[in-house]
């Protein structure tokens, strides 16, 4: 017997997604507070997304009007986002956001991240999970405030 078919509009509160990288290593969820499902689309009034490995977060993410949806094993999602990179403390925010699951790389994009002494403003910020390693690509403007010897 086959399960119903999913409704192709749907409003659901309080809900959990969760995706996890083909090794296993890598858990991906969002918290949502209230979704409107339309097709495979899901529009987001506030939330959370989270990276994890081994139950450590790596990336959380704070989502306001957001869109959010999964395409051939990559995650979008387009929307206000406030982020924190556990590794280094830095914050960032972004306006797009994927998640490709088969390369476990998390790219934001139109980012602003800073730090102690940095502040770096850019087209694409690519996050490879589980080793933290931040790289940025496109037109990028950077400050990097000078430290006592």
């Amino acid at each position: 017997m086959q399960p119903p078919p999913e409704p192709a509009k749907a409003y659901l509160e309080h809900g959990h997604f969760s995706l996890s990288s083909p090794d296993g290593q890598t858990q991906f969820d969002v918290r949502f507070e209230h979704a409107n499902k339309n097709g495979d689309s899901y529009d987001l009034d506030q939330g959370t997304l989270r990276f994890a490995n081994g139950g450590e977060t790596q990336l959380s993410l704070s989502i306001t009007d957001a869109n959010y949806n999964v395409t051939n094993g990559v995650v979008y999602v387009v929307g206000s986002m406030e982020g924190k990179l556990a590794s280094t403390g830095h914050h960032f925010s972004a306006r797009r956001l994927s998640w490709n699951e088969a390369s476990n790389a998390v790219t934001a994009e139109a980012v602003h991240y800073s730090g102690d002494r940095i502040d770096v403003q850019g087209q694409t910020m690519r996050v490879q999970l589980p080793a933290g390693v931040v790289e940025f690509s496109g037109p990028i403007t950077a400050t990097v405030a000078g430290g006592k010897t």
